[in-house]
């Protein structure tokens, strides 16, 4: 008690040094700026008695950590803990109504935020304009409007966009309605979004985009183009806009399915043979050229009745090749198969592929992104060097070995993700000259991360 000046239940003034604090019993009310510049204060514990917290009355605590008003505190007064610019959490009762002006100013640090149903008047000033919150809970059955407008004119909108992206936002149908349709408006989404990329929140970005059915293309490649730096959401992004605006191949694709599905008739070896080399070799045919004028290939699964594989070199030197669709059923890739197709930039390869040989895609240095099929055992050798526009690579839980030379000279390849299936990864340095920041991801204490390293390769792990 000897740190405490108390008249009639009012503390007035705390004038020790200690780091943790607790209000006397016999307090009914914090007086004005009783604990005004406490630095060394990092916790304090308000008794239940205590029904006023007065202005400026932890103004400038500045370690002060975590605040709990607990139940009986009615109100909180102005600037009462502005300045405390290292709590992390808040947690307001039920029994508070009133939240003065610059109530929490300058809390920048505050993180995790819950409110009790009481409020009934609150500065749209309380809470700080910088806050970067992870989670925010509001009592789930405050369905009054105009409190839930007040609260959201005092903590903003941006600021609970983030929790909400996370799943760490608890509140009530009106507040999550408001964040939806703020969220999807082109104007919030400009504002916020780089924030996201900037903060590498792949999580948040995930339900983001889930949430935005149909985003400009071009504002997609403005926020590809921001996020250089956080690997992850810049694959999102590329897959995203994949999704949404195919390339004519996968439109060729439909094309294909629906004339299967509408029952028409099949090609004929004949029809096939005008765009491609075709020889037999027992029940199999292989394709073993490309004699085409487009610039986009289909190659079919089946030829009568017959299952269809691609030879060594079949496409090599393909210049005018773009787009490559290989259908549902074709099971390898032989050696060279795309070598030097230096104009291709998407080939779709399904998964009932399950190998693919060595140097099938050396050269291919258009190439920005491949979608890897499951079924393959090995990424073989040499199967993307020189690839020098590929982006990123996903390799599937399928895959054991990483061959020799694997991905050199990828100069801008940003990120290898390598699954915990791989336990060998040839030591002829596969990712020499390769760009990027996080070239490895991979589980930690996978084979993937101590190769990494071992031999000296940025990685990050998931």
């Amino acid at each position: 008690m000897k740190d405490f000046i108390i008249e009639n239940g009012i503390l007035l003034k705390y004038t020790g040094t200690e780091n943790d604090v607790v209000i006397p019993d016999g307090v009914t009310s914090i007086g004005k700026a009783a604990f005004f510049q406490c630095s060394c204060l990092k916790n304090i514990t308000i008794g239940e008695n205590v029904k006023n917290i007065g202005d400026d009355a932890f103004k400038a605590c500045s370690s002060l950590e975590n605040i709990i008003i607990p139940n009986g505190v009615t109100s909180i007064g102005h600037e009462s803990f502005l300045g405390c610019k290292n709590v992390r959490s808040i947690v307001i009762s039920d029994t508070v109504t009133d939240i003065g002006v610059l109530a929490f100013g300058l809390c920048n640090a505050l993180q995790n935020l819950t409110i009790g149903n009481g409020i009934k008047n609150i500065s749209k000033t309380a809470f700080p304009s910088k806050m970067n919150l992870h989670k925010f809970v509001l009592a789930p059955d405050s369905e009054d409007e105009t409190k839930n407008k007040l609260l959201l004119n005092a903590i903003g909108i941006e600021k609970l966009a983030r929790p909400f992206l996370l799943d760490a936002l608890e509140t009530n149908g009106y507040i999550l309605k408001k964040l939806k349709s703020q969220i999807i408006s082109k104007r919030f989404r400009e504002e916020f979004t780089p924030k996201l990329i900037k903060q590498n929140e792949s999580t948040a970005f995930v339900k983001l985009l889930s949430l935005i059915k149909k985003m400009p293309s071009e504002e997609i490649d403005s926020y590809i183009e921001k996020s250089q730096d956080a690997v992850e959401i810049r694959n999102l992004l590329l897959e995203y806009k994949n999704r949404l605006y195919p390339t004519t191949c996968l439109d060729k694709m439909g094309e294909i399915q629906t004339e299967k599905d509408l029952g028409l008739q099949e090609k004929s070896l004949a029809d096939y043979r005008k765009d491609f080399k075709i020889i037999k070799d027992g029940d199999t045919y292989k394709i073993t050229g490309y004699k085409g004028e487009g610039e986009i290939a289909v190659i079919p699964a089946s030829i009568k009745g017959s299952s269809v594989l691609i030879a060594d070199k079949a496409f090599e030197n393909c210049y005018r090749l773009r787009e490559i669709f290989i259908e549902n059923g074709v099971k390898s890739i032989g050696n060279n198969a795309f070598r030097n197709c230096i104009n291709l930039s998407c080939i779709t390869i399904p998964d009932s592929v399950t190998s693919i040989g060595d140097e099938a895609f050396v050269g291919c240095n258009s190439l920005e992104t491949i979608t890897l099929p499951n079924g393959i055992n090995s990424i073989s050798n040499y199967l993307f060097f020189g690839c020098s526009k590929l982006q990123s690579v996903i390799i599937p839980q399928s895959v054991t070995k990483i061959g020799y030379y694997a991905f050199r000279f990828c100069e801008k390849l940003q990120f290898v993700s390598i699954p915990d299936s791989v336990t060998e990864i040839n030591d002829s340095h596969p990712f020499y000259k390769c760009g990027g920041k996080a070239i490895i991801l991979c589980s930690i204490d996978s084979y993937a991360h101590q190769y990494a390293q071992q031999n000296g390769i940025p990685f990050k792990t998931e």
